[in-house]
């Protein structure tokens, strides 16, 4: 007789994260390639939740700057990132990566039950810091992340925006968007020249130098500056009359 291996025991969900709470939910995402799950866990304000990404080596997060950018970090596995960070993609020892996506949960219109999670931390250690949620709330409520784990950092970081996107329901990744024409176009921007200084002269002058040089871009970025404000609010869509008398 052939002897035959017992069956192996299926992993547990999101094996590759340690330290999940055992009151959270979590339910698979489908993903092109690799694997991924949601973890729903019940919030309250302020609540920070540390996780142990298993076998980090090295990593890439996405960090906030201000209000307008995020910014890039990188590290190893004894370095700290700056937070509020919106990603953390890290390879691990066997060769492979790891995702870590917090997303908006409940209703970002003002409900008690909305939380906006991001990541911090670092020694290994990724805290996952909730603000917004406005007390205790259900396994159905609360911080919502999306993990993954796959071979190709590119397609784990696609697939994961995917899975996330067909969840919330609230945007669209690139794939299934068309990207316009002018993006094939080289363009002039009016903001590294002259931020929001910007005026009629200016601009014709930038032109100006361009031609030059034998050179008219084909696509112009008026920036921040030119429209009509009240202090620091939008008075009007028209042009501001001091710095642009003609209109645009």
């Amino acid at each position: 007789m052939t002897r035959r291996s017992p069956p192996r025991a299926p992993q547990a969900a999101c094996w590759w994260l340690r330290g999940l709470p055992a009151k959270g939910a979590l339910s698979p995402a489908e993903l092109d390639e690799g694997e991924g799950c949601f973890i729903r866990v019940p919030a309250q304000r302020r609540r920070t939740l540390r996780l142990r990404p298993a076998s980090l080596v090295r990593y890439l997060a996405l960090c906030r700057h201000n209000r307008w950018w995020l910014r890039p970090a990188f590290g190893g596995v004894a370095d700290g990132f700056p937070s509020p960070c919106s990603l953390l993609l890290w390879e691990r020892d066997t060769g492979d990566y790891g995702l870590l996506l917090p997303l908006m949960s409940g209703d970002p219109a003002g409900s008690p039950a909305a939380a906006r999670p991001s990541l911090g931390g670092g020694g290994g250690v990724v805290e996952v810091h909730t603000d917004g949620a406005g007390g205790e709330v259900g396994d159905h409520d609360g911080v919502l992340l999306l993990s993954a784990l796959g071979s190709d950092p590119h397609a784990l970081v696609r697939g994961a925006f995917a899975a996330a996107a067909r969840v919330q329901g609230s945007f669209r990744g690139l794939d299934a968007k068309a990207v316009p024409p002018a993006a094939d176009l080289l363009g002039w921007c009016t903001w590294d020249a002259f931020y929001r200084q910007v005026d009629a002269e200016r601009v014709a002058a930038g032109l100006v130098s361009f031609a030059s040089l034998g050179l008219v871009p084909p696509r112009l970025g008026l920036d921040d500056g030119w429209q009509q404000l009240q202090g620091e609010r939008l008075s009007s869509f028209a042009a501001d009359e001091e710095r642009f008398p003609d209109g645009l």
